[in-house]
């Protein structure tokens, strides 16, 4: 059997009561979410595996819903509209609403499987955690999970008509990894040990299989209720929304397609050129070097013309391609050795060479200190710089690279030199450059946690330093790509929203959103005032082929 790498999940050993979960996996739910903007709020409801999935098909019973939101001055009915687009499929409002508020609705969905299918869902909208449970639980739901912020995370309540509900099970939906599942007490609680940040999912059930009837014609042998729970904090602290460029969305790019869809590939922008070389293709986690693209490309910025195919080397992927005078280089990077039929044999290389747009060749130049591959590299001045990433040697796991080097492309001193220990290891991570500095954002750890933090490190003093963390949930900062633009840092991973971070280093604001979230992308600079998120992955449509384009918005 073919074995498998690189995967984000996580085992779990379940208890007996959690065993009724396997069936629900795949379930769709209702949902309720809410984004403001300082001037108003958009709701919206939609129907789904997990709060992410926002374009499902929407049932007809679920359309007839009524959304109601309730704060401590009153208790009113939602107007909505259905909307239907490429990344949304749902009923939509948008209300002058700015304070702390919940959103509840109740919608039988009808008979399914024999049983009767209602459900509940729920969003509290708070400014701060400390705030979540202020409101009295809804008169209206049979079913729900009221949340409150602990020192140690988020603790769900479960009321069954308005009574604790002990040994029911409570899952928390992640993006790119797997959920968490637990069982209430005695008293009904249960307690998640995560950050209180970003947008938490929640969904508990109840099935009574005393309740029996008939309803259009069909019967049903029992009811189930589904309730579901959004919290969404602000990412309080972290994001100024007051910058936040809601309306700023990317639009497709003025290129043709790559060839093939990929991701965790080099690119880079040189002389009014992109370049795009090698990358994973294929399905994800599949690892062969049949799934590496055999291809070293570039293209007219302008869009003007084709992708010129250019002499090609050794096919990888997890590697960065970076630009200096007349030049682009390529840093390390992994090779699959194996077939798509054999277990993987994945190597690390510890390759350096140069490549000349103008005679189209390749120069080898002293390699790396060691093999190395999920990584990232940045030119600060004439000097690269190389950090990140880890060692894969055949079978097993990778051995993580606790160093980081620094290359001066000058001509005077060709060979590698040691940077002070970075005080973290990581991969799948983010390199660039701010004031002079080196930022490393983001990553996965090599305890499997994914990161939003921001390492600095400074060639004069040197001495590093740590940043803002980057904003929303731990797994944004997986896969995630970074450039310096006109002084400012811009930075996105899988939810698909584009970050800036300042010279002053103190905080990050919104500067837009991208058409398809995606990671294991590149960010490469269009203009001075426009961004071109080219490939990756998206985890709804797998690896991608297309280019956005974002324009920045002065403000």
């Amino acid at each position: 059997m073919k074995r498998k790498s690189y995967s984000l999940g996580v085992t779990l050993v379940l208890p007996v009561a959690l065993l009724f979960v396997a069936s629900h996996v795949q379930a769709h739910f209702l949902w309720l979410d809410a984004a403001s903007d300082g001037k108003s709020t958009e709701i919206v409801l939609f129907f789904g595996e997990a709060p992410e999935e926002r374009d499902y098909h929407l049932p007809d019973s679920i359309q007839e819903a009524t959304i109601f939101l309730r704060n401590e001055q009153s208790h009113s009915e939602i107007e909505t509209a259905k909307v239907e687009t490429d990344d949304f499929v749902g009923l939509r409002a948008i209300s002058p609403q700015n304070d702390d508020f919940i959103l509840e609705t109740t919608q039988r969905y009808g008979v399914y499987r024999g049983t009767l299918l209602t459900y509940c869902a729920k969003h509290v909208h708070c400014k701060s955690p400390t705030r979540w449970n202020q409101f009295e639980p809804s008169l209206k739901m049979k079913l729900q999970i009221i949340p409150k912020a602990t020192e140690k995370g988020v603790e769900c309540l479960v009321l069954w008509q308005g009574e604790p509900l002990s040994n029911a099970v409570v899952t928390l939906t992640r993006v790119g990894t797997d959920s968490i599942n637990q069982v209430t007490d005695k008293h009904g609680r249960t307690l998640f040990e995560v950050e209180k940040t970003g947008t938490l999912g929640f969904y508990t059930f109840r099935k009574n299989s005393a309740d029996s009837g008939e309803l259009n014609g069909q019967e049903y042998g029992s009811a189930t209720y589904y309730s579901t729970l959004t919290i969404n904090t602000g990412i309080a602290n972290q994001v100024s929304r007051s910058d936040d460029a809601t309306s700023n969305v990317a639009v497709a790019a003025m290129l043709p397609n790559l060839p093939e869809p990929v991701a965790s590939f080099g690119a880079v922008v040189h002389q009014g050129w992109v370049y795009v070389y090698s990358g994973h293709t294929g399905m994800a986690h599949e690892h062969s070097r049949d799934n590496l693209s055999p291809r070293f490309l570039r293209i007219k910025l302008d869009g003007n013309n084709t992708w010129e195919e250019l002499p090609m080397e050794v096919p990888l992927q997890g590697l960065p391609l970076v630009a200096h005078g007349d030049y682009v280089y390529r840093v390390g990077g992994m090779n699959a050795r194996n077939p798509a039929d054999e277990d993987e044999d994945l190597h690390s290389v510890c390759d350096f060479s140069r490549f000349d747009p103008t005679l189209k060749t390749w120069t080898d130049l002293p390699p790396l200190p060691e093999p190395r591959s999920s990584h990232d590299a940045v030119v600060i001045g004439d000097t690269l710089y190389v950090v990140g990433g880890w060692e894969l040697e055949g079978p097993g796991h990778g051995e993580w690279h606790p160093t980081a080097w620094a290359f001066g492309l000058n001509g005077q001193e060709a060979k590698w030199k040691p940077l002070p220990k970075p005080p973290f290891l990581r991969r799948a991570l983010a390199a660039c450059h701010l004031d002079g500095k080196l930022l490393v954002v983001g990553g996965m750890t090599d305890n499997s946690k994914v990161t939003g933090r921001i390492d600095i490190f400074d060639p004069v003093s040197q001495v590093w330093s740590v940043g803002p963390e980057f904003p929303g949930d731990k797994i944004h900062g997986f896969g995630i790509s970074a450039w310096n633009l006109d002084g400012a840092i811009y930075a996105s991973g899988i939810a698909g929203v584009v970050y800036r971070l300042g010279a002053d280093h103190t905080r990050w604001s919104v500067a837009g959103h991208l058409k398809t979230a995606r990671f294991f992308h590149r960010i490469l600079p269009a203009s001075n005032k426009e961004l071109l998120i080219v490939g990756g992955a998206s985890m709804k449509r797998g690896h991608l082929a297309d280019s956005e384009l974002l324009t920045l918005v002065t403000r």
